[in-house]
């Protein structure tokens, strides 16, 4: 049996710095008209919609884990506070689906940007075989987890 502890403290580091970089850019920019009325929660939506999006309001519900009423409220208040938009499914008229505005989206870039620039910085004083390793790694789990769960 193989022993995976690496690769879950590996993970546990890369998250630590993603979260990290989701709290400097938030602390940074909380200001914005947007994100300075945002809480932990609504937050958490807004992450799934940027993950799974354009997405059902179901969808959300699912991956959130909060009720349908609450899925749908929250909802409620990031429309009106122009963070995402809701609209009805041409295809089913009974299905919203919600998609970050372009303002929001724009937030979750400048994240990832910032996020990818720390991880960059610590890669970049790899060895060309370390690098070569890495990156064979990565391909070698982005195709067995693409399998499953993407």
């Amino acid at each position: 049996m193989h022993n995976f502890d690496d690769f879950f403290r590996i993970h546990d580091v890369i998250e630590s710095i993603r979260r990290q970089a989701i709290n400097d850019y938030w602390e940074e920019i909380k200001t914005d008209d947007i994100v300075a009325k945002l809480n932990a929660t609504q937050r958490k939506y807004l992450f799934t919609i940027k993950r799974k999006g354009p997405c059902s309001l179901h969808t959300v519900m699912h991956h959130t884990g909060f009720s349908a009423a609450a899925t749908s409220t929250a909802i409620d208040k990031l429309v009106r506070i122009g963070a995402v938009n809701r609209v009805r499914n041409d295809e089913n008229r009974r299905e919203i689906i919600v998609s970050l505005t372009p303002e929001m989206d724009a937030h979750f870039k400048n994240i990832d940007a910032l996020f990818r620039h720390r991880v960059s910085k610590v890669l970049s004083r790899c060895s060309q075989g370390e690098s070569d390793s890495i990156l064979n790694g990565a391909q070698v789990l982005l195709g067995k987890f693409s399998t499953d769960y993407c």
